[in-house]
């Protein structure tokens, strides 16, 4: 019986990252085609993304009416009365940190299981989990459009 494996034969495996903040799961980087610090970046902003969904669903609302930090109110409002939380509500708030960081349009795509055939930009897909749930993030579509002011004019850099 041979033991020696062919390093061909070998399947290269999802990089798995483990955390040095305890509070932050697993994370497993299936794939990506952004540089380093983009890639750190966008997993950091998955994690803010489901703790700020979480933390916003958890928060009663009658403490609410005694909590004066806008951090907390606006949690609050970004899913509502709700007690629980779900994977579009994280995938929405992934999206907004991505289009306000890098601009363009960025697509985030949450949940257990999902099949997908996408496009995207280059250098801007990373397939990435933490814990159970899947992240499939990248941007796709026309660039940034100028932002235009109520008097009609546009604004500069926008």
């Amino acid at each position: 019986m041979d033991d020696d494996i062919d390093a061909e034969e070998v399947r290269q495996q999802p990089t798995t990252v483990q955390q040095e903040r305890p509070d932050r799961g697993c994370v497993v980087l299936n794939e990506h085609d952004t540089n380093p610090v983009m890639t750190e970046e966008i997993v950091e902003m998955a994690h803010e993304a489901v703790y700020t969904v979480a933390v916003a669903a958890a928060v009663p609302k009658q403490l609410m009416a005694h909590n004066t930090s806008p951090n907390a109110s606006v949690a609050w409002e970004a899913v509502g009365e709700t007690k629980s939380f779900s994977d579009k509500e994280i995938a929405t708030e992934l999206k907004r940190k991505l289009e306000e960081k890098y601009g363009g349009t960025w697509h985030a795509i949450v949940g257990a299981h999902f099949g997908g055939n996408v496009t995207s930009d280059a250098e801007t897909l990373v397939n990435l989990r933490i814990d159970k749930r899947h992240f499939l993030v990248f941007q796709s579509g026309p660039p940034d459009r100028p932002k235009i002011l109520e008097g009609g004019s546009e604004v500069a850099g926008a």
